[in-house]
């Protein structure tokens, strides 16, 4: 008698299945979500921000970013700090509370990197109060955190808590943000090995001169052969450079919120 077997799905259809989904989640709040903030800066503003984080964002991207007289924001993940993940060494506590030390911004990027959609609102909130106190133990003690949501990957449901959390919550979105923005939902520009700078990088740049709006880059590793998600030290180098050429002032997110709020 022949035995029926299942048959599994393909890994590469499942990676695309959950992209799609992770997609229509973004878009749903895209098209439904009132945007409640109205920007009004005196001057174009870049922020450059690092998701989960590699140990070399805090050394090499912090880096650049210090020689140039700016800091920026680091989205950590504390049950990944000093730990491997997808193949790179993450920034230890020690690295984070450096981090605090000399200016920089440190944001929540969850504790354990889930997406959001795969967690109830009681393991979400277990999530956001296990990294809150991660953070508080290497050093920030301000209340108004901001988040990066992992994978990019937002959540309609998750909205209302994230609200009593954080300031604001970063997605990606490819865009400049500018007129009315939704602060939960901050769109922002990706840096990653496969993007030529002078085609791809640098033309948001003159975007968010020409708009007087606020761009948000994000990137992974910070190293002379990055990963897939991340860029080189040199990549990073030129396109703060270049910001700061073209009259944009470099911010924390935090910073660049103060600004807008005021």
């Amino acid at each position: 008698m022949q035995q029926s077997t299942a048959i599994p799905i393909h890994s590469k259809y499942r990676d695309w299945l959950s992209a799609k989904t992770d997609a229509i989640g973004n878009r749903l709040i895209w098209k439904f979500a009132k945007p409640n903030l109205r920007m009004r800066l005196p001057f174009p503003v870049v922020s450059f921000t690092f998701d989960d984080f590699p140990e070399t964002a805090a050394t090499n991207g912090a880096g650049v970013l210090e020689e140039a007289g700016v800091r920026g924001t680091f989205y950590v993940s504390g049950s990944k700090a000093g730990g491997m993940h997808d193949g790179l060494k993450m920034a230890s506590a020690e690295n984070c509370k450096e981090l605090v030390k000399r200016g920089h911004e440190l944001g929540c990027h969850t504790f354990s990197h889930q997406k959001l959609r795969r967690l109830g609102k009681r393991e979400l909130e277990g999530e956001l109060n296990a990294n809150r106190k991660f953070l508080k133990d290497v050093g920030v003690t301000s209340k108004e955190v901001n988040f990066a949501y992992p994978y990019n990957a937002a959540w309609p449901g998750s909205r209302s808590l994230l609200r009593r959390h954080f300031a604001t919550c970063r997605a990606a979105g490819e865009n400049v943000n500018t007129d009315l923005i939704d602060p939960m939902m901050l769109k922002a520009v990706e840096i990653h090995a496969n993007r030529d700078i002078k085609i791809h990088l640098n033309p948001w740049i003159d975007r968010v001169v020409s708009s007087k709006g606020w761009l948000i880059f994000f990137s992974h590793d910070v190293q002379d052969n990055p990963s897939p998600y991340g860029c080189s030290t040199a990549v990073l180098r030129e396109l703060v450079s270049s910001a700061i050429g073209k009259g944009c002032h470099i911010l924390p997110v935090r910073d660049a919120l103060k600004l807008i709020s005021e």
